[in-house]
């Protein structure tokens, strides 16, 4: 500690004024760079800072296979005050405040390049020792940070930064009168101290990428008198007191209050330990402080949502909720431009519903998973385009994720929840995020011939594979992902009608304990399925791991015909095809709205007209026929691509009467085949969803 309090009195340049240049670099010799603030946070805002509050912002040199941000790449650093026209350059104090005093170097300049900004509001100070950078922050500041990705070019840059998302939390005392004491008649807190308080490093979770451990200056937290407000109607007992305070993990903590009894002179001092849950970012705790005539009592609300804190990050907003009258998912869709801010209930297993169990096969079983309630933070596991392209940044506050997209127009992204910080740690459960330019195409009008009584019956298919970014003739981008029958979480499509890797995958994996990062490149993961490996449990904890066998079909090692929800009905089937039967199930990968089709969602399908990488359907539209592209596969031994360009293959979520395998569409060039029914559940296949 008392190195640190060394570090905060030393009075460089650096760290107390405006801006640093790349030391690659002489003044005027770098590419101008200047600044604007997104308005918004990842957990509680939409407005923009208050003005005269102040940004730091950093900039880190992106190199090719770089992980993490040592000092070595940081290129720049600028200091900013928030006026009513923007960011404005400034000089500030220690303690991030702006001084009118100070002399200010102007925007940065730096060489042109790739570049990761860090964001800080207030403008706090980040050090790098032993390439860890850290901010040090005393209990009672609040502060945000963001990351941003941008390519500096010749000319003109301006950069948008992203939101800020939340890094402190907040305390709330609450005062109130034991019923059981008539004879106090007012009560008056003089002071109230949190004792033993985490002043180590901690996790500062929440940015993709690029995440800060915050050091407290001290381990002890006060509040004075003067902090509890007064409501009126009951003065004497309903006394409320706020402070901020850094996420710790969980860790009991020593609180001392003084207080005043009735017209008492001579203060009474209480004490007690509060056994507590970690104080997670973003988030409001509320304890409830019950006085007795020399006795207290604690109880503690964990993590309330806060709604009216109404301070330098301003806090009235949870992001755009993804779950509009509480309907849950695998996937979802962002067809809103720009970098905006969203949430989702990340205590829900996909729509999260278990259908009725046939009594002659075992059905999903929920107690081999991983428990939810144990993940304490989110992570970005992979994503196109570029770190922070699709997504910025991920927390987990209260039970929920919160994140920013980034300023690609599309692109597609994994989000997964985390029991520790742990590299190796593996995932609770994951999220697709699928981000479309402007909107869906309309869903298509289509027909199937009922099992029951031959009579056509309406239904809808999605304008586009699942991920994909649009349905063009013959457009790459209309190629979507691809997934392993039964399990919920894509695996990257083709880049190209030629069969290519996709090139613009970054992020990190788990491969059964093994971590590695994609920077570019994507390479598939894989596993050979084995007792160990072949369980719903460790496909939901490695959601990059392909799992396969050279000769055994299922990634299974016990067949589960339920996982997609609709399991195999030959009695009455159209060709032996399932009903309409079942319901969608945690598994299943479209997003909220949608399914993946029965098999007899197609019995009418035929094979229509080809075109250069795509195929037409016939017969199933009640409006046209449906151009498909030739996406290919993943092969079942190997996981890697075929036929891309050639074929078309699309999952049903029917599996076969053996239990081994999975329904499928397929048409390939110059072939009459239009239906499979059943084929190895490792292949990679892609997904065209039914409306429900």
């Amino acid at each position: 500690m008392k190195r640190l309090f060394s570090l905060l009195l030393f009075p460089s340049l650096l760290l107390f004024y405006g801006c640093t240049p790349s030391d690659t670099l002489q003044p005027g010799e770098g590419v101008t760079v200047s600044f604007t603030l997104e308005a918004g946070g990842t957990t509680r805002a939409t407005t923009a800072l208050p003005q005269d509050s102040t940004v730091r912002v950093i900039a880190y040199r992106q190199a090719q296979g770089q992980t993490g941000y040592p000092e070595t790449s940081r290129a720049g650093e600028c200091t900013y005050r928030m006026t009513a026209s923007g960011l404005v350059p400034c000089a500030v104090r220690p303690d991030g405040t702006a001084d009118p005093s100070g002399t200010s170097l102007g925007d940065m300049e730096l060489a042109p390049g790739a570049y990761t900004f860090y964001t800080i509001s207030p403008a706090l100070r980040v050090y790098h020792e032993a390439a860890n950078p850290m901010v040090a922050v005393n209990h009672g500041v609040d502060f945000g940070v963001s990351v941003t990705s941008y390519t500096v070019r010749e000319g003109a840059n301006s950069v948008t930064l992203a939101p800020l998302a939340r890094k402190c939390c907040r305390l709330r005392f609450l005062t109130e009168r034991n019923g059981a004491f008539s004879g106090i008649t007012k009560l008056r807190v003089q002071s109230l101290t949190l004792e033993e308080m985490s002043n180590q490093p901690v996790w500062m979770t929440g940015t993709q990428s690029f995440e800060l451990p915050g050091n407290a200056y001290s381990s002890t937290v006060w509040i004075g008198k003067d902090a509890f407000r007064v409501p009126a109607g009951n003065a004497d007992f309903q006394q409320v007191a706020e402070v901020n305070c850094l996420p710790r993990e969980k860790k009991d903590f020593r609180l001392r209050v003084t207080v005043l009894y009735n017209n008492d002179t001579n203060p009474t001092i209480l004490e007690t330990t509060v056994k507590t849950t970690e104080f997670a970012q973003g988030s409001l705790n509320v304890f409830t402080l019950t006085f007795g005539k020399g006795t207290i009592e604690v109880k503690q609300e964990e993590n309330w949502e806060e709604t009216d804190m109404g301070d330098c990050l301003n806090d009235n907003d949870m992001g755009i909720d993804l779950n509009p009258g509480g309907a849950t998912a695998n996937c979802y869709v962002i067809m809103q431009n720009g970098m905006k801010n969203y949430s989702f209930n990340a205590r829900v297993r996909g729509n999260g519903y278990d259908f009725p169990l046939d009594p002659n096969v075992s059905s999903i079983n929920y107690s081999t998973l991983p428990d939810l309630s144990t993940a304490t933070e989110a992570r970005v596991i992979w994503q196109t385009g570029g770190w922070g392209a699709v997504v910025q940044q991920a927390s987990l506050v209260n039970g929920k994720v919160f994140f920013t997209t980034g300023p690609a127009k599309e692109g597609n992204a994994v989000i997964g929840i985390f029991a520790s910080s742990d590299a190796t740690a593996p995932c609770l459960w994951s999220w697709h995020i699928w981000k479309v330019d402007g909107a869906l195409p309309p869903d298509v009008a289509c027909s199937k011939i009922s099992s029951i009584t031959g009579a056509d019956v309406p239904f809808y298919m999605m304008g586009l594979d699942l991920g994909a970014y649009n349905n063009n003739i013959d457009d790459p981008r209309s190629m979507g992902l691809m997934y392993e029958w039964g399990r919920k979480d894509p695996f990257p499509g083709a880049g190209d009608f030629n069969g290519s890797e996709r090139s613009d995958i970054y992020g990190s994996f788990n491969n059964g304990g093994v971590t590695g990062t994609w920077n570019g490149q994507y390479s598939i993961q894989r596993t050979v399925r084995n007792a160990h490996t072949g369980t719903e449990a460790w496909a939901v904890q490695y959601p990059t791991t392909y799992i396969y066998h050279p000769t055994l079909g299922d990634w299974l090692e016990t067949a589960n015909i339920y996982l997609w929800g609709t399991p195999w009905v030959d009695a009455g089937g159209v060709g032996g095809f399932n009903k309409n039967y079942g319901a969608k199930s945690i598994y299943d990968p479209c997003p909220v709205g949608y399914r993946v089709p029965p098999s007899d969602t197609m019995s009418k399908v035929g094979k229509g007209t080809e075109t250069a990488y795509g195929t037409y359907f016939t017969g199933v539209s009640t409006v046209g026929d449906i151009w498909v592209p030739n996406s290919g596969e993943r092969v079942w031994t190997s996981a890697f691509l075929a036929a891309v360009g050639n074929s078309l293959f699309s999952w049903v979520s029917s599996s076969g009467p053996d239990g081994c395998g999975g329904g499928y569409l397929s048409m390939g060039r110059g072939s009459s085949d239009v239906l499979k029914v059943v084929t190895y559940p490792t292949f990679g296949l892609g997904v065209r969803c039914m409306k429900e």
